[in-house]
């Protein structure tokens, strides 16, 4: 039987405490990532493919480096 109900992400509480923590240490979360999403979305909208692959580098990257020095409770 199929359910109705929509997929649950199991790994956004996760998520969720990553970016809290990271909020706590930097304070700049909300502001970096609005500022990233609008470089991006620009870059799209013009499309142009290294301005977009910028932002999603600097992402990328800063998360692998960021991640490991991290200990969160699952």
């Amino acid at each position: 039987m199929l359910s109705s109900a929509p997929p649950t992400d199991r790994a956004a509480p996760r998520r969720a405490a990553l970016h809290r923590k990271h909020q706590d240490l930097t304070g700049q979360v909300r502001e970096t990532t609005r500022d990233a999403h609008a470089e991006l979305l620009q870059a799209l909208q013009n499309r142009q493919p290294e301005p977009a692959r910028r932002p999603m580098h600097r992402h990328i990257q800063g998360w692998y480096e960021w991640l490991p020095t991290l200990e969160v409770a699952p």
